[in-house]
């Protein structure tokens, strides 16, 4: 029998293998899942394997050891490929689960520009499209983990009567946030998901397509919405 549990971090990191890209090799962010399986015999006493609340105790506090961090500043991750975050990962859990099945890492997000239309119930159109970065927020306590460099595969949705209008421009200011460190962009100092959602704004007016509305998620459990009209 195999029990599956499913787990998430989010960090940042340098892709520093001899054959990574110019791209790959800046600081940039993901959003990682990481998929913990063990197996064994049901006990005929329980019923179960094994408690599934204990997987996920116990995996977390590995898991949490690179969540909000720089990878490469983590000791035994190598060049910090997914490949090589797996290997940590097994490595780091096998102790703590004795019968660790498998580890798989996930990194979440449209790892490149791929935007994609659709139509709303309300009428009008939604355009989305995602992009990988690092960024951390300067005017939190030292405490917060936010404050720490870290990373998200984030998540744009834009809707506008005629969505497709802005996929030009879109692309343009993709590039310039895709793989990058945000607090290094002219009006990101402190970016927030609000605060990136109020830039996005400024960047389509200068470019006159304003959409409807501006949502932007860092996970996939929370984003914040910007109304225009």
């Amino acid at each position: 029998m195999i029990l599956e549990c499913t787990l998430s971090f989010e960090a940042a990191h340098r892709n520093t293998s001899a054959d990574a890209g110019e791209r790959a090799r800046r600081l940039h962010g993901h959003s990682y899942e990481v998929m913990v399986s063990v197996g064994g015999a049901i006990d005929p006493a329980t019923g179960w394997v094994m408690d599934f609340g204990e997987i996920k105790d116990e995996a977390s506090v590995i898991v949490d050891r690179l969540d909000h961090r720089i990878l490469n500043d983590i000791n035994g991750i190598g060049d910090t490929t997914r490949a090589d975050v797996t290997s940590w990962l097994t490595a780091a859990l096998r102790p703590a689960l004795p019968s660790l099945h498998e580890c798989r890492v996930t990194i979440l997000g449209d790892r490149g520009w791929s935007p994609r239309i659709s139509r709303l119930v309300s009428g009008g159109e939604c355009l989305r499209f995602g992009f990988d970065a690092a960024h951390f927020l300067p005017t939190l306590p030292e405490t917060h983990k936010c404050r720490r460099v870290h990373g998200h595969s984030f998540r744009i949705a834009l809707a506008s009567p005629d969505a497709s209008r802005l996929a030009g421009p879109l692309f343009d200011i993709h590039e310039r946030l895709d793989h990058r460190l945000l607090n290094d962009l002219p009006g990101l100092g402190n970016p927030t998901s609000e605060m990136l959602a109020e830039w996005l704004k400024n960047e389509l007016e200068r470019r006159r397509c304003v959409p409807d509305e501006i949502m932007v998620a860092e996970t996939c459990t929370s984003c914040c919405r910007l109304k225009l009209s």
